[in-house]
């Protein structure tokens, strides 16, 4: 029988979700296809302009690239981690590397889903069910 919130976390119904990523095209291609699953989203180009949204918004999830200047996702994902643990538990991280050539520790970030890019609109379907499954 399914959750009693899959329905809700099927389509976002006005969620907010924080996409981090320095790519300005991949960051408008996200926010269309959250916009289509009916999320509201908000942008930062790397970790050092996410972390304050972070620290003072509820988001259903966080979509973060793993490589960015300044502040990359495994910085960012730490931090959260430090601040805000259940939060940290709804990333979602993104890659344009092969999984094979991703150092280790990025492998074992507590079983986060990791989407290798290109990805399709269900990827980030299912990936958004299994961090918000537990919320």
């Amino acid at each position: 029988m399914p959750y009693p919130t899959e329905a809700r976390r099927r389509r976002g119904n006005g969620a907010k979700v924080l996409i981090v990523d320095d790519n300005a095209a991949v960051r408008g291609c996200l926010e269309a296809m959250f916009a289509a699953l009916g999320y509201q989203s908000e942008l930062a180009k790397d970790g050092r302009e996410a972390l304050p949204k972070l620290q003072s918004n509820d988001y259903e999830a966080v979509i973060c690239d793993l490589y960015m200047p300044h502040m990359d996702g495994d910085q960012l994902y730490q931090a959260c981690r430090s601040l805000r643990g259940e939060l940290a538990r709804r990333f979602i991280f993104i890659t344009g590397e092969e999984m094979e050539t991703l150092p280790a520790q990025c492998l074992l970030r507590d079983d986060q889903p990791q989407l290798l890019k290109p990805f399709r609109l269900a990827d980030i379907q299912q990936a958004l069910i299994r961090v918000t499954a537990s919320s």
